[in-house]
């Protein structure tokens, strides 16, 4: 799993500033979107099996293997920490800073 870099991340586009610059709130706005993140990380890891039955079955892939991989690395504390520091690091990088 590779973290999102500056580049990847839509947060440094003109669209972000406009969602979130003009937004006086904007601590609350991103304590509201990383609280909905864990809340659809949780959703998804409880319909992991239902979400990977929709993989077909001509891609040829070794289904539990992934399911595995996807719990131990997608779902841990470490990973989604690490998105929210990274999520946060942007919005003060590409938003608050450039202003």
């Amino acid at each position: 799993m590779n973290d999102l870099t500056e580049d990847d991340s839509i947060i440094k586009t003109e669209l972000a500033k406009i969602l979130f610059g003009k937004k006086r709130k904007l601590n609350q706005v991103v304590d509201n979107l990383i609280e909905n993140f864990y809340i659809c990380i949780e959703e998804c890891r409880l319909e992991l099996d239902e979400i990977l039955k929709l993989v077909p079955v001509s891609w040829d892939i070794d289904i539990e293997e992934v399911k595995d991989k996807i719990n131990k690395h997608l779902f841990s504390d470490g990973w989604s920490s690490q998105c929210e520091r990274n999520f946060r690091s942007f919005i003060q990088s590409f938003i608050l800073n450039s202003k």
